[in-house]
């Protein structure tokens, strides 16, 4: 293929980032499986009233809607021990992994499975976070979910990002056209919040969008969701 040289390399690519298994090395070195998976199913209907969302849990799984500007969408989510196999190029394998989880479970489910089995836009991965040492190395650095994804439970991917994006323009501006000092620098200023962020995450997850158990649920339903 064409090579290209640069003077600095930026990996804004997502948490399953090809700069960083290209630099970095192979995603399984940072990601760290949350035992949970999810779908998100963009809707062009309403389903709720105008700013409403409804959760509906039993142990181990939720089932999110929401309303966006009169569309919807739709998250399915579910606890799993251990990772599952299977084609991220095959959208039906993925609606089938969802359909199976969900079946039977009362509420509004055999209705939004119904309503995303016909749905032009989704989403299914597990719930993962990646945790790096660093997140430069050369004159290569990752921003956003490349570098240090909190997983979608800590409701920050964005945050992150744009913070992400400054600390490194700060960095940068701070020390001019020396990268040894300045992308390092990046990281010593960004990290305490990707830390913060990553832990909230699991405490999110665990206690309050997908309690384990029925005690659980009537816990965080008396507690409220702080958000």
């Amino acid at each position: 293929g064409t090579q290209r040289t640069f003077d600095l390399v930026v990996g804004c690519d997502g948490v399953h980032s090809g700069v960083r298994k290209l630099w970095f090395g192979h995603e399984t070195e940072y990601s760290h499986f949350l035992h949970h998976y999810f779908s998100l199913t963009s809707l062009d209907k309403p389903l709720l009233a105008p700013g409403l969302a409804q959760f509906y849990n039993v142990p181990g799984k939720v089932i999110m809607v929401m309303d966006q500007n009169r569309k919807t969408d739709v998250a399915f989510c579910f606890y799993s021990e251990n990772e599952i196999a299977y084609d991220y190029r095959d959208p039906a394998q993925q609606a089938a992994i969802v359909a199976a989880q969900f079946a039977g479970e009362g509420r509004r489910s055999a209705e939004l499975l119904a309503e995303v089995a016909h749905a032009k836009t989704a989403y299914f991965d597990k719930l993962c976070q990646i945790r790096m040492p660093a997140w430069t190395k050369g004159r290569v650095a990752l921003v956003g979910d490349a570098g240090y994804c909190a997983s979608p439970a800590a409701g920050m991917g964005g945050t992150l990002a744009l913070a992400g994006a400054t600390a490194l323009a700060d960095a940068l501006r701070q020390h001019g056209s020396d990268f040894e000092p300045a992308l390092p620098a990046y990281d010593h200023a960004l990290r305490p919040l990707v830390e913060e962020a990553q832990a909230t995450a699991l405490v999110m997850l665990s206690e309050f969008l997908i309690p384990r158990t029925e005690a659980g649920i009537q816990k965080r339903n008396a507690e409220g969701i702080p958000f």
